[in-house]
């Protein structure tokens, strides 16, 4: 189970969304096993940056992830409907907040696509509840109710991380790192995570993504990183530290690579300062957004025949 360093130092939404689209179908079998098989998750069409905007002030409200897909309404017969499918994924220690934030985006996306019924999912980093399951929210006028609406959660916390470290689904494979383990295997998950990735019929980007979920959310203090240690060393953990090591070096030979070409960047700026004056914030933003070494070395070439920094850039 990740601990809360870890849960508070993470920008979960772009790991997590990055996941949940490369993952689509196996996050669906994890969380509506019910519903999964009916959904066809090769046809997903993700819609980009739905918004709410709150009056009278325009708070702007960004959705997670918005989906449509189709889904089948008949087993016997191919008969299929479209539907929209509202993914949230919440690290606050409460779903008092989430539950009225689903509510709204229901409510707007039910406004925005009418014809289509809407599927609200909740991934829950923080909160257990029962593991798996339907959270009602329900809307009463005295003893009345008049309204009634259910999302599916993933509880993380709660799922037992030995049972879907070992099941057949990748993507809950790697998010066992953020369920309930005994303290004293938090080592053997990890390199039981990894081994089971490493193992995996996925491609290399794809084991990337599961493998990053494992390391970043299962940090293990000295004497669990010196148990992993010796976990990795044994024969049946071989493909996990090939492919651990295989990350690690292209991580440093990445880093190595975008502070030679930060270096030269901050170099080219001072020297085309002395020239040409300050850049203006164009200029500056392109120069050290540049990452490869190479182009810069180019442009170093060019100084000392540009005129200015749009010629200097070649810009119009």
């Amino acid at each position: 189970m990740a601990d809360e360093t870890s849960l508070g130092n993470q920008d979960h939404d772009q790991r997590f969304k990055e996941a949940v689209r490369t993952f689509f179908a196996e996050f669906l079998e994890l969380a509506v096993p019910s519903l999964a098989p009916q959904i066809d998750a090769t046809r997903v069409r993700w819609v980009e940056q739905e918004t709410l905007v709150d009056p009278p002030d325009g708070a702007r409200h960004v959705m997670d992830l918005v989906a449509e897909v189709p889904m089948r309404t008949d087993d016997d017969v191919e008969s299929w409907v479209q539907i929209v499918v509202l993914i949230e994924i919440d690290s606050r220690g409460s779903v008092t907040m989430l539950r009225t934030q689903i509510e709204r985006y229901y409510h707007a996306l039910r406004s925005r696509y009418p014809e289509y019924d809407v599927l609200p999912i909740a991934m829950l980093l923080r909160v257990g509840l029962n593991g798996l399951g339907w959270y009602p929210i329900e809307r009463y006028l005295g003893e009345r109710c008049i309204f009634k609406l259910q999302f599916a959660y993933v509880g993380l916390p709660a799922l037992d991380a030995v049972e879907y470290v070992t099941g057949s689904n990748s993507f809950a494979v790697a998010l066992s790192a953020l369920m309930k383990v005994k303290a004293e295997r938090r080592a053997w998950l990890k390199a039981q995570a990894l081994k089971r990735v490493a193992e995996a019929d996925e491609t290399e980007q794809r084991q990337f993504i599961l493998g990053e979920i494992v390391d970043a959310y299962l940090k293990l203090d000295e004497q669990e990183n010196a148990e992993f240690e010796e976990l990795l060393g044994k024969r049946q953990y071989e493909r996990a530290k090939t492919m651990t090591t295989t990350w690690h070096q292209k991580g440093r030979a990445e880093g190595k690579a975008e502070g030679k070409a930060e270096g030269k960047a901050e170099m080219l700026l001072r020297l085309g300062t002395r020239r040409f004056g300050d850049p203006p914030r164009e200029v500056r933003d392109a120069l050290t957004a540049m990452s490869d070494p190479v182009e810069l070395e180019i442009l170093a070439d060019r100084l000392l025949d540009a005129k200015d920094w749009q010629e200097l850039l070649q810009q119009p």
